[in-house]
């Protein structure tokens, strides 16, 4: 600490704490002599250029390969046939396995060493005021005391620091010193050698808060700060150095006595307070100018009449008229003035030399600039969320990530995890806000099909609450921009499942407007549904009426017929989707628009109305069938027709949780149509190998459309069966989707597979592969974890992994349960504790149990570990040869404690059941 150093304090509010705002600091660095290297992960763009140049040189030797086969192959040509095919017998080409590019992740730098210091000095505001002290009123110190606010430091730099690149080969070239400027404070050009060179670093600043835990009595005490060194801006120095340093700051703080308060009484008690002081005059303060915001009005209006002069002309045109017709002169001359008032009002003395003068018109020219860049941004663009700043970040650099939490939210789908799936919608839309206060009309676009696609999946997602939120992001949809056809639709039909048929019809009506083509059919279809739902409940009121009069006693004749509009424009609506079908079997174009809507109303889990759809859907085709039974007509092929109804039939079996209803219908829909989407459902309904093959038949179907969550469903599955076989195809179908979707999951799947199959050097490049995509996702942490465990040493990396997952939210027992039970194997019983016990709050499996009450008693906390040994005798998941290891384990463990009150009491509760057993 240096003798004199400053802080104000400026109380905010009664409730806030005193905010701390420091003086200037000066840090001194001297460097020593190098630590040693220290591994640095490389950044995403390094990685993606090492690939870029793997694939390239690959693909050159792949390139090299061919034109050398090509070469042998014509010198070949002068040999007789039997040769040739002689040849021929002999080759046998192998299908080149997918190449994955092997790059490392990391590179080592050494690890420079200095000794620093700080010297404060006092700020000009607090040294003109106090001379550099504070005062607090007693409230104001306790509330200081109890509830600091964080601090933050900005430091001046003198001295030399280091940097180093890395060579070819790895090695560090030798250190090249160059010295660091900092714009925070004032200081000395001359203070450290090489300051001339300086490299311009991204400013560092010393955050942290004051220990004020000794302020409580009066007289002189040290204060620490205990702060962590970090970056301001981008991390454009951690590539090239990284620094040791610890930093150490403390401030002398001078605590006194309370001050005596001021006495209450009266001045003058005998006359008025006018004739003691005498009255003071009462001015309003004059508002000071705005100095800029003339300057800003004056460039509006030259731009404004520029701009009116000279449009329709080429620059070469607008130059040279400025140059020659005087508008230059009157410009400059209008400007004269607001320039000249600027300057007065920035600069309140005259620089020192010509280097002062340089520096003035710097900074002179940067604020003209700034200004100018205000008014171009705010008068003269469309982009209204950009205020002042020159360089707006574009919609379209949001669009990657927009497509990663979609890829991520599809992911959590296929693995059943539907919170950490709704939670990436958030994310997405998050994202998606923030494109569109770009103002652009992608931004907008992003954010509409942020909320079309959250819609979607809260009526999908089964998650409590979640239908009611579907309603609120379509609503939020529609403000951003109109709605599309397809949300609309699903508007609708979902008003229609909950039953709110007003608002399902104006949705219905509103979706018939935008509706083009075929696609009217389906909304007839809908609107089909909706009369038919509304006749029923109007017939049912009708007939409660009815039978209430008849009770009563009134005579039925006087009673009015029901109304059966709405049953003429169910049928009327019926009509017209059918004459809206395309390429539709013969007297069956009311089913396939039926059909067409139901299959919308099974994506989105709209179970009520799909079932309503599909009673409609099967009195068509009975009709259909009987007209051609009736009138002798000849069949028409309505394969694709049937296995559509069939696999809808599945899926609502499939949603009613009757798993072998399910099966049957899926199984003939293949037999009708066998499509990718059949086979898809039937896999959903199998267990097990059934549901591999109808995987595996699904991914062929589709073919080159095939969706990721095929490829994701299918790699899981096969890693079930733990096969050698099935995981070899799992590692193959895994590394397809990583190079058709880039899927973080993909990769963490392929890694899974060949950690499995022995091959783990290359189980951890596509693990970080994984975790580069998505460095976020607790369940690769754990599995990288697992992997690094299997093997021999390396128990730090395995820690470090095991301890990412757990930061971010594992939520997996059987992977903690797996993590806890390696760390103990391994020695590291305080983790694997952790492990367990999160493990145990997800689920109460007895083997968590066992094993937690293994790790406490190892960690001698015999007591725990014996409530838990004790409540798995009476656990019935907790098998009898099992208990009778555990019965011999707690007597040992009685008698080791000298416990002969307790080893009693545990004998004649289980001794006449396990003791035989226990003994041999």
């Amino acid at each position: 600490p240096a003798p004199s150093q400053a802080f104000s304090v400026t109380l905010n509010a009664t409730d806030t704490s005193p905010a701390l705002n420091l003086g200037f600091a000066t840090w001194t660095y001297t460097p020593t002599e190098d630590g040693p290297p220290v591994e640095v992960p490389l950044t995403e763009e390094e990685i993606e250029k090492l690939k870029a140049d793997a694939i390239e040189e690959h693909e050159k030797e792949e390139a090299e390969l061919k034109r050398l086969k090509e070469e042998e192959e014509a010198e070949d040509e002068g040999k007789d046939d039997e040769e040739k095919k002689g040849g021929e017998d002999e080759k046998e080409e192998e299908e080149p396995e997918p190449f994955v590019p092997d790059v490392p992740t990391s590179r080592f730098v050494p690890t420079p060493t200095a000794n620093w210091t700080l010297e404060y000095t006092v700020g000009k505001g607090s040294k003109a005021i106090s001379g550099g002290a504070f005062f607090l009123s007693a409230a104001s110190k306790e509330k200081f005391l109890s509830d600091p606010q964080p601090i933050s430091l900005a430091l001046s730099r003198n001295g030399t620091s280091t940097k180093y690149d890395d060579e070819a080969a790895g090695e560090p070239e030798a250190p090249a010193a160059d010295a660091k400027k900092k714009k925070g404070g004032k200081k000395d050009a001359k203070a450290a050698a090489g300051d001339d060179d300086a490299a311009g670093e991204p400013e560092f600043v010393l955050k942290g808060s004051l220990n004020t835990i000794g302020l409580t009595s009066p007289g002189q005490q040290l204060v620490h700060l205990n702060a962590d060194l970090q970056y301001e801006g981008e991390d454009t120095v951690r590539e090239k150095s990284v620094s040791s340093a610890v930093p150490q700051a403390a401030f002398k703080v001078f605590v006194s006595s309370p001050l005596r308060d001021f006495e209450d009484s009266k001045l003058a008690v005998e006359h008025g307070m006018g004739e003691v002081v005498g009255m003071r005059q009462w001015k309003p303060k004059e508002k000071p100018r705005d100095i800029a915001g003339e300057l800003r009005s004056e460039l509006e209006n030259i731009v404004f009449a520029l701009a009116g002069e000279m449009k329709g002309l080429s620059d070469t045109e607008l130059f040279e008229k400025v140059q020659t017709s005087g508008v230059f002169y009157d410009m400059k001359e209008k400007l004269r003035p607001a320039v000249q008032l600027a300057a007065h009002s920035r600069f309140r003395k005259a620089p020192e030399g010509e280097e002062g003068k340089e520096a003035y018109r710097s900074e002179l020219f940067t604020a003209l600039a700034t200004q100018l860049n205000t008014v171009l941004i705010n008068k003269f663009t469309e982009n209204t969320a950009v205020d002042s700043a020159l360089f707006p970040t574009p919609a379209d650099s949001f669009a990657k990530d927009f497509e990663m939490f979609g890829m991520r939210a599809e992911e959590c789908v296929v693995s059943g995890r539907m919170d950490i799936a709704m939670a990436r919608h958030e994310d997405r839309v998050a994202l998606a806000i923030k494109a569109s206060k770009t103002g652009e009309p992608e931004g907008m676009q992003m954010l509409s099909d942020a909320y079309d696609s959250m819609a979607k999946f809260c009526l999908i997602s089964g998650i409590p609450g979640a239908r009611d939120r579907a309603l609120e992001c379509i609503k939020l949809s529609a403000k951003v921009s109109p709605l599309s056809f397809e949300l609309q639709l699903v508007n609708a039909l979902t008003l229609l499942d909950f039953e709110m048929y007003d608002l399902a019809e104006e949705s219905f009506n509103a979706a018939l407007e935008i509706a083009q083509g075929p696609a009217k059919a389906t909304v007839y279809a809908g609107m089909c549904v909706l009369n038919d739902a509304i006749n029923e409940l109007e017939k049912k009121t009708y007939d409660d009426d009815k039978e209430s009069l008849r009770l009563r006693g009134l005579p039925m004749v006087t009673f009015p017929d029901r109304d059966l509009t709405r049953c003429a424009k169910a049928k009327d609506s019926l009509v017209k989707a059918s004459s809206c079908v395309e390429n539709a079997p013969a007297r069956r174009g009311g089913l396939v628009a039926m059909l067409s809507v139901v299959e919308i109303m099974i994506d989105l889990n709209l179970s009520v109305a799909a079932q309503r759809a599909l009673e409609i859907a099967t009195k068509c085709e009975n009709l259909a069938a009987k007209k051609e039974v009736e009138r002798d007509l000849e069949a028409v092929d309505v394969a694709a027709t049937y296995g559509l109804r069939n696999r809808l039939d599945a899926c609502l079996a499939l949603f009613n949780g009757d798993s072998e209803a399910a099966i049957t219908f899926a199984q003939k829909s293949l037999e009708y149509d066998k499509t990718g989407r059949n086979y898809e459902i039937l896999g959903k309904a199998s267990r097990g190998a059934f549901a591999v093959s109808a995987y595996e038949l699904s991914l062929e179907a589709f073919g080159d459309a095939a969706p990721l969550r095929i490829f994701l469903k299918l790699a899981l599955l096969l890693i079930e069966q733990q096969t050698e076989t099935a995981l070899t195809r799992a590692k193959v179908i895994s590394l397809k989707a990583t190079a058709k979707f880039g899927s973080s999951m993909a990769w963490r799947l392929a890694g899974i597979t060949l950690g499995e199959l022995g091959d783990k050097v290359q189980a951890e490049v596509l693990f970080q592969e994984s975790l580069r995509i998505n460095s976020f996702d607790p369940i690769t942490w754990a599995n990288f974890a697992l992997l690094i465990l299997d093997g021999e040493g390396r128990l730090e990396d395995s820690v470090a992994n095991a301890k990412e997952s757990i930061l971010h939210d594992l939520d997996d027992a059987f992977l903690l349960r797996q993590l806890g039970s390696k760390l103990y194997g391994k020695g590291d019983l305080s983790l694997a504790e952790l492990m367990l016990r999160r493990s145990l709050v997800l689920n109460k499996a007895s083997a968590t149990k066992k094993m937690l009450g293994d790790v406490l008693r190892a960690l001698n906390k015999e007591k725990e570990a014996m409530g838990f040994f004790l409540a798995l005798m009476d656990d019935d998941e907790f098998s009898e040869d099992e208990k009778c290891d555990l019965y011999g384990l707690i007597v040992s463990d009685y008698r080791a404690a000298k416990k002969s009150k307790e080893l009693n009491e545990f004998i004649r509760n289980y001794g006449g059941r396990y003791s035989v057993s226990s003994n041999n």
